[in-house]
């Protein structure tokens, strides 16, 4: 029993940090995606305040995608360490 909730304990702090670096990437995603349908609905297709909300959502979404490959290399890295510690 005592060695079941320690492999499990062990088991969730493999997947903590990748699970926290891609729940943030989702939600800068998300933030990307309402940013720009406001600015779609508020800003002439064109205008320059269009043109500027895209280039900072796009800036967004870059960071999104350089957060999610981060959480991708700590999950390979950590979740390997951890689970050869459990075999």
């Amino acid at each position: 029993q005592q060695v079941s909730m320690t492999n499990a304990a062990l088991t969730f702090a493999a997947i903590l940090p990748h699970l926290i670096l891609e729940a943030l990437a989702y939600v800068i995603a998300g933030l990307a995606g309402v940013f720009i349908s406001i600015a779609i609905l508020k800003y002439a297709i064109g205008s320059s305040e269009l043109h500027r909300v895209s280039v900072a959502c796009l800036t967004l979404l870059s960071v999104a995608l350089a957060v999610l490959l981060l959480a991708t290399a700590t999950e390979i890295y950590f979740g390997q360490e951890i689970f050869h510690a459990l075999i």
